[in-house]
């Protein structure tokens, strides 16, 4: 697998899927500043939510490396449908690239749920609820079919107890988020690169 964009297609596929990502973040902070959420509050940069966060990886990869070795029923489909749609948008984007969008998700995606949308339930909901209410949106943020919105918003639920834990402190689920992504991408789009002429 290539380091960087393999061409201009891909480096423009980086920029935009990157910007997309960061732009969630950006949103949350415009949303949260209207609505008086500091979507950053939580993001305290110490060695605990780092530690945290790169722990918290682990049982991520280990569901991973549970679905990639033995799909079963719609974990079958689902692991062939996102291969296929990483090996077509990102694989070209190179390993360098791959990580800038790990990054730019575990980032964008964890101010909008964690850093807005829990911050916001846990004002007006019971905590159980609020961590399952932002599960719920993490899973929807994801329709890529039924069987990614369920394990993506399992996996929801999963980093705001991270967040939770931690603190809270937004670092934490961010790196682990970004982690997870980054191995998750690379893992996927192994072998050969597809194609389409255009986006």
């Amino acid at each position: 697998m290539r380091w960087l964009p393999a061409d201009c297609l891909a480096w423009r596929t980086l920029v935009f899927v990157a910007g997309f990502e960061l732009g969630l973040g950006a949103v949350a902070w415009g949303v949260g500043s209207v609505a008086e959420i500091d979507v950053l509050q939580s993001a305290q940069l110490s060695a605990r939510g780092v530690a945290i966060g790169a722990l918290a990886t682990v049982p991520l990869l280990l569901m991973l490396n549970c679905m990639l070795r033995w799909p079963e029923g719609p974990l079958a489909g689902l692991v062939d449908k996102t291969r296929h749609m990483a090996r077509m948008f990102l694989a070209p984007c190179g390993i360098v690239g791959l990580a800038i969008v790990a990054l730019a998700a575990g980032v964008g995606e964890e101010m909008l749920t964690r850093g807005l949308i829990h911050t916001f339930a846990l004002e007006h909901l019971p905590p159980i609820v609020a961590l399952l209410v932002t599960g719920l949106v993490f899973g929807l943020m994801h329709p890529i079919s039924r069987s990614y919105v369920l394990v993506a918003g399992l996996i929801g639920v999963y980093l705001g107890w991270v967040w939770r834990i931690s603190g809270p402190d937004l670092v934490a689920p961010a790196i682990a988020h970004a982690l997870y992504d980054f191995v998750a991408l690379v893992v996927l789009c192994r072998g050969t690169a597809v194609r389409q002429n255009s986006l």
